[in-house]
């Protein structure tokens, strides 16, 4: 019942003042399923997170390095990038920008 009493703590009070009311035992915790799918969870999400960005920066640096462009270009493009959120379409997207004839033509080619 603590711990479901922390956790809920969580949302209003900061961890380290929750820490010392509480006194629990964060080995226990660790050691429960629950804490291990949680964990489980933010690697993935973490994974996810990374190869999507490393895919936007491979963009981002093909099409500065092929088109000379602005940095405030380049932050526009970026900005566009950001919403897209399907690794298959930034994949193409890598493609498209190694094989575009000019910035317009990669623009061109973006979703939305």
């Amino acid at each position: 019942m603590e711990l479901v009493l922390a956790f809920f703590a969580s949302f209003v009070m900061e961890p380290e003042l929750i820490s010392k009311i509480v006194r629990w035992d964060m080995a226990v915790i660790r050691e429960s399923p629950w804490y291990r799918e949680i964990l489980q969870e933010g690697f993935q999400e973490g994974i996810q997170k990374g190869l999507y960005q490393g895919l936007r920066d491979a963009i981002l640096e093909l099409i500065r390095t092929r088109f000379g462009i602005s940095d405030g270009a380049l932050e526009k493009l970026s900005q566009r990038l950001e919403r897209i959120q399907e690794s298959q379409t930034l994949k193409r997207l890598v493609v498209e920008a190694a094989q575009a004839e000019s910035l317009e033509a990669f623009e061109s080619r973006l979703p939305g």
